[in-house]
């Protein structure tokens, strides 16, 4: 009975045993399964990362997508999830971007412009000259016009209204007009009508002469504000009341090309007078006119000039007939102004100050007398300042 008992509790032992044993192995299989699983991450870890960087992408260009729309609430949703993917999602996307752009436009270099450099790409690169060959032009390309027409051309520019400004501008064109700009012809007959000189001595070049020298200014007018006070009529109001009022005025000085001088006194504020001082509105304005000399002496100050002027009312010429028929020998038949004025710069701007130096006016009467008034140069003559007025070169050009 012993014997049958030993042997059924190794019976039992033994089945255990492979029950075990069986188990061990599969646990040994699927530990192998898994193991073989791991190592095939481990050695394509981009491919997953790479996966999830695309996913990450896409979420975040939708949500880019979804905030252009103002839908803000699903747009961080977006972010969020790409983010949680991958942290740096925002900086990869910048160039997803632009590689996109590049891909639209339809960009066949594909080369980091910002590794190259421009200069070097830009002297490497070839054009051709075929192209202009090729194209067929009906005019005749200004370059191909003879130098002696384009000095002409230059010439005309210039013209009598002496306009040196619009000769600067050409010469910023290109380096062919630049030369011609500097043509010494041009400048000798625009100093030759200023200062009637004859020769540069003292000076390189004209144009040199031309810039050194001080002359008035074609291209505005020069004006002054005069300013003073006074009292008003106390009859006006209450008598224990005196008004004082402050009365302002203004005088207009404009030189001309042809030696024809401007002036004229006005209440009106420069913005409503300055267009309207011109030789064609010398009779409705009924304002002064004459001829001035520009008078240059190194020997007391380089940078200075001196003015002189002598000026007469535009109405006197239709006055001097009626005085004529009535034949009375106390009538005046000519009033001459006579001023003399310095020229200066100021404010780093050149040629621009008129400084009064003398005003007086001659009467002249019918039995050949004539007397002379010599104004108080007070503060009632402060000096004229230069304002550039660009419809006076226009004007001119046209009417030239």
């Amino acid at each position: 009975m012993d014997d049958i008992g030993d042997s059924n509790v190794s019976l039992n032992h033994e089945a255990d045993l492979e029950t075990f044993r069986q188990q061990w192995h599969l646990e040994v299989e699927q530990r192998k399964q898994g193991n073989s699983s791991q190592s095939i991450l481990q050695k394509n870890p981009d491919t997953h990362t790479s996966e999830n960087l695309e996913r990450a992408k896409l979420l975040f260009q939708n949500g880019i997508e979804k905030e252009k729309e103002g839908r803000m609430l699903e747009a961080i949703k977006f972010y969020r999830n790409a983010v949680q993917l991958d942290p740096d999602v925002e900086s990869h996307i910048q160039y997803y971007t632009s590689g996109e752009d590049r891909r639209i436009l339809g960009d066949e270099d594909t080369s980091d412009v910002e590794n190259c450099d421009l200069i070097l790409k830009f002297g490497n690169m070839s054009f051709s000259s075929t192209s202009v060959d090729d194209f067929h032009q009906t005019n005749s390309a200004f370059s191909n016009l003879p130098s002696e027409i384009i000095n002409k051309i230059f010439h005309f520019v210039v013209s009598c209204q002496m306009d040196m400004k619009s000769l600067e501008a050409l010469s910023e064109t290109c380096r062919k007009f630049y030369f011609f700009s500097r043509d010494d012809t041009i400048w000798k007959s625009v100093c030759e009508k200023i200062w009637t000189v004859h020769n540069k001595k003292g000076f390189s070049t004209w144009r040199n002469m031309y810039l050194t020298k001080p002359h008035v200014r074609l291209d505005g007018i020069y004006i002054s504000k005069i300013t003073y006070y006074r009292e008003g009529d106390p009859t006006v109001l209450y008598k224990f009341y005196e008004p004082i009022q402050v009365v302002e005025y203004y005088r207009y000085v404009r030189f001309f090309h042809n030696g024809k001088i401007i002036m004229f006194t006005s209440p009106e504020p420069p913005l409503a007078v300055v267009h309207k001082v011109t030789l064609e509105n010398q009779h409705e304005l009924q304002y002064r006119i004459g001829t001035y000399k520009t008078h240059v002496d190194y020997a007391e100050q380089r940078d200075c000039a001196k003015i002189t002027a002598k000026l007469k009312d535009s109405d006197r010429e239709s006055g001097r007939r009626i005085n004529y028929r009535t034949r009375n020998k106390c009538t005046t038949t000519d009033i001459e102004y006579h001023l003399a004025l310095d020229l200066s710069s100021s404010n780093k701007k050149r040629c621009n100050k008129l400084t009064w130096q003398h005003y007086s006016c001659i009467t002249n009467y019918f039995e050949k007398k004539s007397t002379e008034h010599e104004f108080n140069l007070s503060d009632q003559f402060p000096p004229f300042y230069f304002s550039p007025v660009n419809s006076y070169m226009q004007v001119q050009s046209t009417g030239s």
